[in-house]
Parts: C-alpha cells; structure tokens; sequence
C-alpha cells in the first residue's frame, strides 16, 4: 500500500500522526547513538543531514518506488557506507577482498561488545551506518508496513545495543516507539477505537516500568580478565578507575588508594611503568581506539635517540595487566608466547597473570636533551594528527581561548608543553575527594574545580595541547613506587597513576607529568602507612618492611616533566580568570595563586538545599508512566468512578442559592446510584425518590429533594434552603462513606 500523492498532515488520522511519532522515536533512539559518537570525533551537522536527506528520501520512494527496488537502494546505502569507512581507515578499501576474514571477525566483535568509538574512524563508520536503516524504515512505513519498517529500525538499534554503545533509556524509548508505531499503525489500518489505544497506551507503561524494575537487579561484570582480580582493589580506587578496563578509562570522582603490592621490579633505571595509553577523549572518558595483535617478535624502534633499559617484573597478585617502561621493543622469555600488543605499543598479556609470574621486558626510552625537543618542529605525520588532535565537539571556546593565553610565550612545542604543566601543577590542587562535574571534565577542572587527581590533571594537559594543535595523548600505569635496592622497586595499588605523552616530530613520545608529584607522594606514604598500621595484609614484600619508606620523585629534564611539586607560579591572566573578574578580591590577584571558582553540585549550581530538577530522563519516563495510568483508569473506567466519588464528596464553593440546590442534588443522585440505582432516562426526580421509598431510604431524602423541586421548577431558594440541602446531603455522604460513615455514626 502506497502514501497517496494527495496525503498532507491534516489528512492523517490520529492513530496513523502516533504511529509516526513512535517511529520518529525509534530512529532518534539509533540515530542519538551515533550523533554521540559524532559529538566525540565531529561530524554530528553531517550526520543531521543525512538522515533528514535519508528519511525525505525514503518517504519520497515510498510514491514512486516499488519495495524490491526500494530494498536494493538500501542495501546499497549500506554497503555505500561500509566501502566508504574501508577506503578511509588504514586497511583500506581492497580489505573487502584480501580481510573478509578480519571484517567478519571485527562485526562479530563488535556485536560482542566492542564500542564504536574504538574504531579508528568511529566518525565516518557512524555517518555510513545512518542512511540504510534510516532511509528504508521511513520507505516501509510511508507506505504502512508498520511492523517491517520498526524491524529494521530495530535492528539498527539492537545492533547498537550490542556494541554496548546505547544508554538504556536511549533503548528504551527505541523500543517504546517501535511498539507504539507498529500498534497504533495497525489500528489506523484497521480502523480502531480509542479503547483499543487504551490497551496500547497501558501496554507501553507497563513495558516501561518493567524494564526500569528490572534494570534494578543487580549483575556481575562480564569481563573474566578484570585487573587484579581477587587482589582487593576495589573498583572506586585509582588503579580501578584507571586500568580496570584496558580499552576504557571513564573518569569518576572521589576515589581512595590500595597500598597491596602489585609488582616487583628490577630495572636499570626508575622509570613510569606504562600500562595503556588512550588517544579518543570523548568528554567524559577516555578510550583506546586500534585492534590489538599477538606480539610476534621484537618491535621497530621508535624515532630519535633512545637508551635501552630492561626490567624484570614479578608479578604479587592476580592481574590482567601488564607493565612496561616506553617504549617496549622486545618481551623476553617464555613470556612472549602470552602477549599482545595494542595500536600503541602496549603490552597485554593474552591470559591473567597469577602471583608468581615473571617476564622480562626491553625498552628504548627517550634520551633527547630539552633543547632537541625544542627544536623538533612541528612538522607531524598524517597519522599523528589525525589521532591525537581530536577534541569532542563539547569543547568550548573558552576553554581554547585559555588554552592559547597559556602557552602565549611558547615559540614551539616543547616550550608549550612545559608551560601548561607548570601552570596546572601550580594552580591546582592534588586531592582524591572530589565531586565527578557534569559536562566536559577538561573544561570543568579548569574552570570550575580547585583541585583533583591525576585523570583530571592529565585530562586537562591533553586538550589543552590539542587545542593548540600539538598531538598528546593521556597513558596510565604506575609510577615507579618504593625503591627497596639500587635497582628494585615495589610497585603498589596506590602507584596506579595517570600522566601526559607528547608527540615531537623524529622523537617520538615524551612524557609529561603535570600532577603535583609532592602532594601526591605524601598521600601515598599515608596510605602505607594505615595499611600497616591497621594489619592489612599484601602492604608489603620481605624486601620493602625495612626499606626506606619514600616513592620515587617524578624523573626531571630529559623526559619533559619538572616533577619537583614546585613548578614556578604561572601568573598570566587568561580569559574567565582576571582580575577584572574577580570583584572586590585583590587586584593583583590571577589564576596563578587564587581561587577560580566555587565548584558546583552535582546538581549542576551551587548548593541551595532544594532537591535536584528531574533530569529529562526522568521527565520522560514519568510522562509515559502518568499516560499510561491514565489510559489505563480509562479502559477501566476507574476514571469515571473517581470522578463520582470525588464530585459526590465536594460540593463547591458557595455561590447563588439555586445553584448550590443543583449542585447538592446532583450530589445526592451519585449516592442514590451508588446505593441502589441511577435515575432512568424520562423519570422525574419525584418519581425517582418515590420509587426508592420502598426501599426505606432517609427522610433527608425526601427534603433534600422537595427543595431542589422548588428551586428548579419555581425558582425559588434562598441562602437557608441552600444551606439545609448542602448540610442533609454531607451527612448522607459521610454516614455511607466506608470507616468514615462509621466514625460519624458513633459520634453523632
């Protein structure tokens, strides 16, 4: 069946207007999902137009086009899309045919939970994936095929679902739409009542509430190779929040340190024992985008003068990480039967680690002289660029703006690097206790935040070079921990640690640490210290009970870090933060040695002591619950009733004496129906009170209704005839109101 050419918007029957909003609901459901993506890598105005293009386009075939040729369009837009990721990711287009394997392997992969934001080119892949679905469900239900054109749109979004990237709610409102098309599509094409879309409307409250019960029962993780597993550290510690998950690094708030050792290392020198690096930000978290690889044999060397430097680890406890200085060359031993290697040149063991466990590793890390780095230019590789530059599109333009004020005095990379670690090492504060801001976390800890640890610090560092076009990227894994010998170090829970990698042209990575390393080491030494105090078990090896309690200072000059917890005060005044804006305070006073903001809420203000706003989440979800109800009391006639009982016990606001005899009456007749039966049509209310005489009713009745008889067909009643037909009448209500009627019968 096709639209007719005839059809406009005031042609269309209600049910066939729902059934079109439920599917405007279930291809925002799919499509919010990808614009998410978009909104980390850019590209959400491209995505907007290509699905408005797509749906006009299906809804314009839907005239002129039959369903097989219609199918075939789709199918094309698909396959469209896929050519179209393949011929701008690094395998390129020929991977149709020489990686069918790989690209059957990467879907399945991904329908197991991979996100898309992994993808190295999540941008296009989501632009690409938008026009099939979007375009073909449009097509099916212009033309009323309701129940096929949610399928697809369901399919779209239940491939989403898979890839872990779709929000429950956002499932859940694809889902309550795809149900309200394909039933309110069928009552318009069969003509149905408004008590059929009462059951509907009931049908998707309860679906509703259902999945919202449901969501409540609590579940297990499904990842068999969680980070210490069995190690105690629990998920809201540093080295939780940080290398829990290899792939994803979200960014919490306050969390606590576990001081159980993790490693022991013999290495040549101290070094930052790299785990993971992340190259996606997309406001919130961080993720690892590439595919990870067996490790076949010694790796290339990085660009620029290096040293080698091996370490042996000897692994305290149950763990699926892996650690390595920058960066590892070559795995030594039995060992490289087990690894993995990621896009960045991690190590990942292929199965977890169990106490006892050793490996060995060598390492080429950086030996360029500051000078060298200054020098290195800016001339980055396609690759490099296109990586580690991304920004989500959340990034505003003050935070640029700061961006660029800070690093002002940098005539080349390096320079601007130090800058920005100084100046966040200076003006903000190490702290674990604090409040997750909503938004983007760079842009809050800048703006809105006095202190934080080190995801925020580096977070920050990150988009700040990036905004000023310089590539860096945010690693984690653990700071050298307490040096037990001249070349061993016991690395602990509390070690776990975040820091900034910044790209130089023939150089390579070179680390960055802006969090202030002073405040950050006495924290940990406290926390050893109440670990052993308190008997805790795993704080310690034979090696580190006697040893010199100290962690290692961050290593100085050749690596890019100052790492002494005293960089010089950074005193430029950058946009959001002079002194112009800071009334009646000092007028020497900038960012570099006050206070930039009160932080706000997790409300999104500062704190007035009122409950939070309901977010729209929750508006929704209360809307379609209330609907629900609604409907539901209708098909019931609970609504009805109600009404009665609550138009039976309220008689009104005084007003003229004759209106208030009709109001009183009526009142009367919702009792006497209640009671025994309603007045027929054609019967008098005489006669109706005289035909209920015989079952001996009130005498209140009776006068109740010779006065409403006066005041009807007469005309008259006066304030005391109104006022004695209101007083009979609430008596009457309250003596046959359940509990309550008893109550007055004994009282009176």
């Amino acid at each position: 069946m096709t639209v007719e050419p005839s059809e406009t918007l005031s042609d269309l029957s209600e049910f066939r207007l729902a059934a079109l909003v439920g599917t405007v609901a279930l291809t925002l459901s799919y499509v919010g999902v990808l614009a998410n993506v978009t909104g980390v890598v850019g590209g959400t105005s491209a995505l907007v137009l290509l699905v408005v293009v797509s749906a006009a386009g299906g809804l314009f075939a839907a005239r002129v086009v039959g369903e097989r040729l219609a199918a075939v369009v789709g199918v094309v837009l698909m396959a469209g899309g896929l050519a179209t990721y393949l011929a701008a990711s690094p395998i390129g287009l020929v991977a149709l045919v020489t990686q069918t394997k790989d690209i059957v392997a990467d879907t399945v992969a991904l329908m197991t939970g991979l996100s898309v934001l992994r993808m190295v080119e999540a941008g296009l892949w989501a632009l690409g994936f938008a026009p099939g679905p979007v375009f073909l469900s449009w097509y099916l239900v212009a033309r009323r095929r309701y129940l096929a054109g949610s399928l697809v749109g369901g399919a779209a979004l239940l491939f989403l679902v898979l890839t872990g990237d779709a929000t429950p709610m956002g499932t859940l409102a694809g889902v309550l739409g795809g149900i309200a098309a394909v039933g309110f599509g069928e009552l318009d094409r069969r003509e149905g009542t408004l008590l059929q879309a009462d059951v509907l409307v009931v049908l998707v409250a309860l679906i509703t509430v259902t999945s919202l019960t449901l969501s409540l029962v609590p579940g297990g993780a499904a990842d068999p190779l969680q980070l210490n597993e069995g190690g105690g550290a629990a998920p809201s510690t540093v080295e939780a929040s940080l290398l829990n998950n290899p792939d994803r690094s979200p960014i919490v708030g306050s969390i606590s340190l576990s001081p159980e050792v993790r490693f022991t290392v013999t290495a040549d020198e101290e070094r930052y024992w790299r785990v993971g690096v992340y190259d996606r930000f997309t406001g919130g978290s961080w993720i690892r985008t590439g595919r990870t690889t067996d490790y076949g044999g010694r790796l290339s060397s990085p660009p620029g003068p290096r040293r080698t430097v091996v370490q042996t680890y000897e692994v305290e406890g149950r763990t699926a990480a892996m650690p390595a200085a920058g960066e590892p060359v070559e795995v030594i031993g039995d060992a490289a039967t087990v690894t993995k290697v990621t896009d960045q040149r991690n190590l990942k063991p292929s199965s977890t680690f169990i106490q006892g466990d050793r490996y060995r590793v060598r390492s080429e890390v950086p030996d360029a002289t500051p000078d060298e780095l200054r020098n290195a230019g800016d001339d980055y590789p396609s690759d490099v660029r296109d990586r580690y530059l991304q920004l989500p599109e959340s990034t505003t333009d003050r935070f640029r703006d700061a961006a660029a004020s800070v690093t002002a005095d940098a005539d080349n990379p390096y320079d601007a690097a130090v800058q920005v670690e100084e100046f966040l090492e200076a003006n903000k504060t190490y702290s674990l206790d604090v409040e997750r801001p909503r938004g983007n976390i760079a842009d809050a800890f800048l703006f809105e935040m006095d202190e934080g640890y080190c995801t925020y610090f580096a977070t920050t560092m990150v988009a700040m070079l990036r905004a000023e076009g310089i590539p860096a990227r945010m690693a984690v894994g653990y700071t050298p921990g307490q040096q037990v010998d001249d070349d061993t170090y016991v690395v602990r829970g509390l070690n776990a640690h975040a820091w900034v990698e910044v790209y130089f042209p023939d150089y390579g990575w070179v680390k960055f640490d802006p969090t202030p390393s002073a405040p950050r080491r006495n924290t940990e030494v406290e926390a050893i210290q109440e670990a052993r105090e308190g008997g805790g078990g795993g704080v310690d090896t034979d090696e580190s009970t006697d040893a010199t309690l100290t962690t290692v200072a961050t290593t100085s000059g050749t690596n890019g870090t100052t790492g002494n917890g005293t960089a010089a005060q950074v005193t430029q005044t950058i946009p959001g933060f002079g002194p112009e804006e800071n009334p009646g305070g000092d007028p020497n006073d900038t960012l570099g040695n006050r206070t930039v903001a009160t932080p706000t809420d997790p409300g999104g203000g500062p704190s007035s002591g009122l409950p939070p706003l309901p977010s729209p989440e929750q508006t929704a979800i209360g809307a379609v619950v209330l609907l629900g109800a609604a409907a539901g009391a209708h098909r019931t006639g609970l609504d009805d009733r109600t009404y009665r009982i609550v138009r039976m016990h309220w008689q009104g606001d005084r007003g003229e004496p004759v209106e208030d005899v009709r109001r009183a009456y009526e009142r009367l007749e919702l009792l006497l129906a209640r009671e025994h039966r309603p007045r027929r049509p054609g019967e008098t209310p005489r006669e109706y009170v005289d035909t209920l005489s015989a079952f001996g009713i009130d005498p209140a009745v009776r006068e109740v209704a010779e006065i409403h008889e006066q005041a009807r067909y007469a005309g008259r009643a006066d304030r005391e005839d109104a006022d004695e037909a209101i007083r009979l009448v609430d008596r009457l209500v309250r003596e046959r109101t359940p509990v309550i009627g008893s109550v007055y019968r004994r009282l009176n």
